[in-house]
């Protein structure tokens, strides 16, 4: 009991000493993160951004920008997905490409 008491007072130390650092501003809404290597990828209000985490002044560049609203982002293998919830789709990138391409996974249409 006594090194659990220890171990839970380590990591509470520790976390209270924290420091948050600033890696990106001046955001517009962004919804999601996904990271992939050293790329942090951020869906914003009408675009999905890249930043390479190991630059201390990364500049974005604008991957995907066929939707309007939030999506959701997901990485799994080499491929980065992407849900549009008011384009009503999912697509896909792979991100081993030179130049990744959107590739529809699913699409759907609402009625309301």
């Amino acid at each position: 009991m006594r090194r659990f008491i220890l171990l839970a007072f380590a990591i509470l130390s520790l976390s209270a000493h924290a420091q948050l650092t600033d890696v990106i501003t001046s955001l517009d809404e962004p919804t999601s993160i996904a990271i992939y290597g050293d790329d942090l990828y951020i869906s914003e209000d009408r675009k999905v951004i890249k930043i390479d985490l190991t630059d201390p002044t990364p500049t974005p560049v604008e991957v995907f920008s066929d939707f309007i609203g939030g999506v959701g982002l997901l990485v799994k293998d080499d491929e980065l997905y992407i849900s549009v919830y008011t384009g009503g789709k999912v697509v896909k990138m792979d991100l081993t490409a030179d130049t990744p391409i959107p590739v529809d996974v699913v699409t759907y249409w609402y009625v309301f």
